[in-house]
């Protein structure tokens, strides 16, 4: 990693870097009163509160968000409803002809697709010849807009809206009919899970979760979480890949809405299931990625892994391990009755997403985004995709990190608050790294026989997880601050690398 310092005063270099100003940050007002495309589709909808609905929704956290998001409105305005999340693995993304079909034959008279049908022209084509009705929430790019009863997308709103996830978009939507504390977590919860941004009306939606979530009024998500709080880290690392893991491991998804719209005993049941999947997730993805490391081709500028045992649902998962031990950008296929479907991951510098674009013909399926893709292909075109590989050229670019320089004498409570200010953090804001160097510590010792530990003062300590060699030189320390959770008034430096 390359790094590019910025001394001076910390948050004006912050603002600029970020090409951001402090009215960015403002969550105080936003008026969607005047979000004519919004306004237009809740005027649709209302004219369909006596119809049979049935909501079809995406097998990831966001879909999954916004299905219970969509479901409780329903409940909430006492429309007649089901609703469906199709298999990762049998049925693939989104509405297709025999979700179409199911509904006719169960008297559905409108579906509600969320977190997808933006693309779905085929089978919304079929549901209108059936006399259904389709209204479409969905934030997935489009080539034209498809032609449907109700259309709602962040690219019809304006500025502060437009990078919403469908949880999200489910919840502003939700909003015009009443205020709902769930709806606002699972909002939040979707914009987390589907890395879409935390600035405008994201950023609104994720601080009153945390709000919310920390009064522990939420149950289901209080016994999704392993932390004794919910910040960052604990929606990331114990809720979310809980949510995901359903669908990853081939179980049914609809288990899901029901825990997240369950009663305490219902979701104190299911809770242990949930959690015995994401641990098969965890183990299942930790052998194969470890399996894959010791026998893989090591001479391929691009890492292609094959195999036969592989779930379509952890070949990300496995991607990106495989990427960050090799550097190198990773695809990992499973391949089944002919067909390769699978994943692919790059680092940053690297935009696998356009590398393989050039040879989209290929492709069955194909979409994703810079730094990662979902890709599926016939068996037979495999050789034809490697060929291009190997006479291709690729160039990761170098990458520079911007740190802010920081005197030893300002790592303080008030450097502190500065950055709480600036969260929550996220792919278009991200946590500043800081440096610190030019100074002298009291002491220093191996934690665990691990992990090194510098106490700098008695105000400040620094620990390395990454790093457990306390004979080595440096100038000083890049990384995070946080509040020391083991002495009183005191700040902890978590180190993620040395100058």
């Amino acid at each position: 990693m390359k790094y590019r310092f910025h001394s001076g005063d910390f948050l004006d270099n912050y603002y600029r870097n970020n090409n951001i100003s402090v009215d960015d940050l403002d969550t105080s007002f936003f008026d969607i009163k005047k979000e004519e495309a919004l306004l237009t589709f809740k005027k649709t909808f209302e004219t369909l509160k006596n119809e049979k609905f049935l909501i079809v929704g995406d097998y990831d956290c966001d879909g999954i968000c916004a299905t219970a998001i969509i479901k409780r409105l329903l409940t909430h305005l006492n429309i007649e409803h089901l609703f469906y999340i199709p298999s990762r693995s049998k049925e693939g993304y989104g509405l297709n002809d025999d979700i179409v079909k199911m509904a006719k034959k169960n008297n559905i008279t409108v579906i509600f697709t969320v977190d997808n049908g933006a693309s779905a022209y085929e089978p919304i084509e079929l549901a209108t010849s059936l006399d259904i009705k389709v209204m479409v929430l969905d934030h997935h790019e489009y080539v034209k807009q498809v032609e449907c009863y109700g259309f709602i997308h962040p690219n019809l709103l304006s500025k502060p809206f437009q990078k919403l996830s469908a949880g999200g978009l489910a919840t502003l939507f939700s909003s015009l009919f009443y205020e709902d504390e769930l709806s606002i977590v699972y909002g939040g919860l979707s914009i987390i899970g589907d890395v879409v941004g935390v600035l405008g009306y994201n950023r609104l939606l994720i601080k009153k979760m945390y709000e919310i979530l920390n009064t522990g009024r939420i149950y289901q998500m209080n016994l999704l979480n392993e932390s004794s709080k919910f910040d960052a880290h604990s929606i990331n690392y114990f809720c979310i890949p809980k949510i995901n893991a359903v669908s990853r491991l081939d179980y049914n998804s609809n288990l899901l809405v029901k825990y997240l719209l369950g009663d305490y005993a219902y979701c104190l049941k299911e809770i242990n299931t949930i959690t015995k999947i994401n641990n098969e997730r965890k183990s299942l993805s930790s052998k194969l990625s470890k399996d894959i490391l010791n026998n893989y081709d090591k001479s391929k500028k691009i890492n292609i892994i094959v195999g036969e045992d592989y779930l379509e649902g952890i070949c990300g998962l496995i991607a990106n391990r495989i990427m960050y031990s090799t550097g190198k950008p990773t695809i990992v296929f499973n391949k089944k009755d002919g067909i390769l479907k699978g994943s692919g991951r790059s680092p940053e510098g690297f935009n696998i997403y356009e590398y393989l674009k050039v040879k989209e013909d290929l492709f069955l399926t194909f979409g994703g985004h810079e730094n990662a893709c979902g890709l599926s292909l016939n068996e037979e075109k495999f050789a034809y995709l490697c060929a291009y590989i190997d006479d291709c050229d690729i160039e990761i670019k170098e990458v520079y990190e911007d740190v802010y320089l920081i005197d030893i004498n300002n790592v303080n409570f008030d450097l502190l608050s500065k950055i709480k200010k600036l969260e929550p953090f996220g792919v278009d804001l991200k946590e500043p790294l800081l440096a610190i160097k030019d100074f002298e510590y009291q002491n220093k010792t191996l934690v665990s026989n691990r992990f090194s530990k510098y106490f700098i003062n008695d105000q400040l300590s620094a620990i390395s997880f990454k790093n457990g060699d306390l004979n080595k030189e440096f100038e000083g320390f890049i990384g995070y601050i946080e509040e020391d959770t083991y002495r009183k008034n005191a700040l902890v430096f978590t180190i993620e690398d040395f100058i």
